[in-house]
């Protein structure tokens, strides 16, 4: 069994495992929105990861993602929140950080203690995931890249701690372009995110002895 939602108050422990998976009928999409902006050297792009198309029977527990970016064009997130509009619980468990320069890789766990229709309730179809501000460096255009948690090695789990395994989750990419009006030239032009399936598939690193441990805590709570 794989979960993020459990999994990273263990993390360090990391037992390999092999990853359950639901069915569902239909594919989620993850996005990044807008999916291309310009802006100018040294203004900031807004940026959302977003989640739509959850089914009634399907209820988040975790999500992971890795994000990455051109950092010779843009800057790392100066402002980055994950969850920002709480549909995770009162207190989901964050954990974000660095595996390079130009990408991150993202965990966040739901609140240990809320309850399934509780959880379900707030995430209705869908949900922010984080939102961030990226400062652009030099003209040119850097791709907003989304692609599975190499931690993980899924994008989501639900309440029990099992992957949402659609046959594929498609995955919305963006672009942000840094162009400065005072030089001649467009260096950007024309660009639309485009659908890339993501296969489910992966086996998840260091989670179902999390989702246990994390699931004892909170039944003793």
């Amino acid at each position: 069994m794989t979960s993020i939602r459990k999994a990273l108050r263990v993390l360090a422990a990391a037992a390999l495992v092999g990853a359950g998976f639901v069915a569902t009928s239909e594919a989620s999409t993850i996005s990044v929105v807008p999916g291309s902006q310009t802006i100018g050297i040294g203004d900031t792009a807004t940026v959302d990861v977003v989640l739509s198309g959850l089914l009634p029977s399907e209820t988040v527990g975790g999500y992971s993602f890795l994000l990455t970016f051109n950092n010779a064009i843009v800057g790392p997130p100066i402002v980055y929140q994950d969850d920002p509009d709480a549909k995770m619980g009162p207190s989901p468990l964050f954990l974000t950080s660095f595996v390079s320069p130009n990408k991150f890789d993202d965990l966040v766990s739901a609140d240990a203690l809320i309850t399934e229709p509780a959880l379900k309730a707030l995430q209705g179809t869908g949900f922010v995931l984080a939102r961030m501000k990226i400062t652009g460096l030099t003209e040119g255009l850097s791709p907003i890249t989304l692609g599975v948690s190499p931690t993980t090695g899924v994008f989501l789990t639900d309440f029990d701690g099992d992957t949402i395994a659609p046959t594929s989750i498609s995955v919305l990419n963006g672009s942000i372009c840094v162009d400065d009006p005072q030089t001649p030239g467009d260096r950007c032009g024309a660009v639309a995110a485009v659908p890339e399936p993501a296969t489910l598939s992966l086996l998840g690193a260091g989670l179902a002895a999390a989702v246990a441990r994390r699931r004892r805590k909170a039944s003793k709570a």
